[in-house]
């Protein structure tokens, strides 16, 4: 039986992030009554992947959104017990949920823990009052602090949180004081992601009106986040994710070593069978869909050589990168590949130790171009 990932988009949220490009819904226009229907919608696409897929065993799954911690308490429940009922989850599978702090109180939590949740993610983004409002978040970081207390009162002892940089007005030390803050609330793992300016946004379209920190200020901004994080016992095991021992996210691992997964809802991507495609972002017809074959969109065909150059650029992406052993099993080229890496590691920025090829905290600096090089 093939063994996947499987991601779950709710769209809905409270209200739209500034910076916020990802397909989603805002509260104040889609109701209660879209909300029971697009839940019916998703039972119905899982039924549909399992007369198309056939047996699939999983050993990940991630809710994001949007706010999946929109969804009331019932909902939750009838689409975990439907998703259990149509897929085998291994034993051991990784659950995890998305949740802002201001959607979720005890008793979603200890039903999400009931019916088999055992990893959430909130995002934090800041402990600065000014950056939260700038990126239009609808919590303080007094309400993250509450929040992440609430998921250890309910049980949940593998908790992530996401953080932000190169925010609006943002300093070193306000960056720095907020890794700080969170490290004191201790997650298991911190996810700390560099701001993207999407076209559409509304922090896009009124860029002019703010500072950001510039290119040299946020590469100094990270390093220093680094020596931090590790100082505070998380290790760095891909460019943007830190761990506790043993609590590094499954479900991203798959993404990164190429492992199959199957997106479900508007939006949501899947790789499978060689194929990315993609659920149209479309909430009208996917809640009236029978059929979602209509609803799909292939991306691309992914060739072996698209494939052996995805290994290598996703496995570089990590920070142990990839194995000699595994280029040669996974590759036809694998003397192409070490060659062109050869220059790099003899310049630094990247090292060759106990049979794994990995950047070195310089060459994850320059990652994009050192990977366009070698792949292209």
């Amino acid at each position: 039986m093939k063994n996947i990932g499987i991601y779950i988009h709710i769209p809905f949220c409270v209200s739209k992030c500034a910076y916020c490009d990802f397909y989603s819904l805002p509260q104040e226009r889609h109701g209660d009554e879209i909300r029971e229907q697009y839940v019916s919608a998703l039972i119905r696409q899982f039924e549909w992947a399992k007369k198309k897929y056939g047996e699939l065993s999983v050993s990940s799954v991630f809710i994001g959104g949007g706010t999946p911690t929109t969804l009331k308490a019932e909902q939750l429940v009838r689409l975990i017990t439907s998703l259990k009922n149509t897929f085998e989850l291994t034993c051991d599978c990784e659950f995890t949920v998305e949740a802002n702090p201001k959607t979720f109180d005890e008793n979603k939590l200890r039903t999400l823990k009931l019916f088999g949740v055992n990893r959430l993610s909130i995002g934090i983004q800041s402990s600065n009052e000014n950056e939260l409002n700038l990126l239009g978040r609808i919590h303080s970081f007094d309400d993250a602090k509450k929040a992440f207390e609430l998921t250890r009162k309910c049980g949940f002892d593998n908790v992530s949180v996401d953080v932000m940089y190169g925010v609006p007005s943002q300093t070193e030390q306000s960056f720095l004081s907020t890794l700080k803050a969170v490290t004191e609330l201790s997650p298991e793992h911190i996810s700390v992601y560099g701001l993207q300016l999407e076209e559409g946004t509304p922090l896009c379209k009124n860029r002019d009106k703010y500072v950001f920190p510039d290119e040299n200020e946020c590469v100094s901004m990270y390093s220093k986040g680094i020596s931090l994080l590790s100082k505070a016992g998380y290790s760095r095991y891909e460019i943007s994710n830190f761990a506790r021992e043993g609590k590094k996210c499954r479900h991203n691992l798959g993404y990164w070593s190429a492992r199959e997964y199957l997106g479900f809802g508007t939006g949501a991507y899947s790789y499978f069978n060689s194929q990315r495609f993609y659920c149209e972002e479309n909430t009208e017809s996917f809640l009236s869909a029978k059929d979602f074959d209509s609803l799909i969109t292939v991306e691309e065909t992914l060739s072996e050589t698209d494939k052996e150059k995805e290994f290598v650029m996703l496995s570089l992406r990590l920070t142990d990168g990839f194995s000699v052993k595994e280029l040669f099993e996974r590759t036809r080229n694998a003397e192409f590949y070490l060659d062109r890496c050869k220059k790099y590691i003899e310049s630094g920025f990247m090292e060759i130790r106990d049979g794994r090829v990995f950047f070195t905290e310089k060459g994850f600096d320059v990652s994009n171009t050192v990977l366009s090089e070698i792949l292209f």
